[in-house]
């Protein structure tokens, strides 16, 4: 399958070589504060960014999917060591959208991001905070600016084998979760596509093996992308989930 010669590519991106975040010290970090409310944040702000991006290009799904895709690498990048409660993740968010519709070459302008911002949440800020604050996230991110998405190797896996429609469709569901989990800042985009394979072969019981088994892979990693998915999914429907999101919603005022 052509994935391998996607995977060889992204080796010599600059998302490899300086945009993947180290596991270990993303964890360091998270042990060090109250985790679950941070990522109940970060779970909402993902909703409001997907929201907007929509919102904002209603016509345009793929520009609308890529611009979505690489406001939260960057979102989620820029507070990899940082609490939301350094700067508000609000305005990170949609300054991340504004400056990732730049890089997909379909802009945003911040009047229409500030105007549909209103219809999901509580957005207090002004053009000129949000053209700022670029500044201050492409500080953050330096060289890490060029995103590579896995939509791609979705699309060249669901294109080129024998998975039924319902898996891809279940393996589409997935991966737009997976953007709520860690996984997308810390592993590579083919490693996250087929740890989406994996849990959606896993929910419709359907046998994946000869897929992965043909791609030239760190299985290791698939198997930590996909169980950082199942953890995502057994902390939302845990009996706990809806205290975290309360807070969540209180920090970032969601209407």
């Amino acid at each position: 399958m052509e994935l391998s010669t996607v995977h060889s590519s992204f080796n010599e991106s600059t998302h490899c070589k300086y945009g993947l975040i180290d596991i270990l010290k993303l964890q360091q970090f998270q042990k060090q504060i109250d985790w679950n409310v941070q990522w109940a944040c970060h779970i909402e702000i993902g909703k409001y960014i997907r929201k907007l991006c929509s919102l904002t290009r209603r016509n345009m799904i793929k520009t609308a999917i890529r611009i979505h895709s690489s406001s939260i690498i960057y979102y989620r990048r820029f507070y990899a060591q940082r609490l939301i409660t350094e700067i508000d993740p609000r305005l990170i968010a949609a300054t991340c959208v504004f400056f990732s519709s730049k890089v997909e070459g379909c802009l945003i302008s911040p009047h229409s991001i500030i105007e549909y911002s209103k219809q999901i949440l509580e957005f207090p800020f002004k053009i000129q905070q949000i053209t700022d604050t670029e500044r201050i996230l492409i500080e953050a991110l330096k060289k890490t600016l060029i995103v590579w998405h896995p939509e791609k190797d979705y699309e060249d896996i669901c294109n080129s084998s024998q998975l039924p429609e319902f898996v891809c469709e279940t393996i589409q569901s997935i991966l737009n979760d997976a953007y709520l989990t860690n996984a997308i800042i810390t592993y590579q985009p083919t490693e996250i596509t087929l740890g989406c394979v994996v849990v959606a072969g896993i929910l419709q019981n359907c046998d994946i093996r000869t897929l992965l088994c043909s791609i030239q892979i760190n299985l290791h990693h698939v198997e930590a992308v996909a169980n950082e998915i199942l953890n995502y999914y057994s902390f939302i429907n845990s009996k706990e989930y809806s205290s975290y999101q309360q807070k969540a919603k209180e920090i970032i005022r969601v209407l």
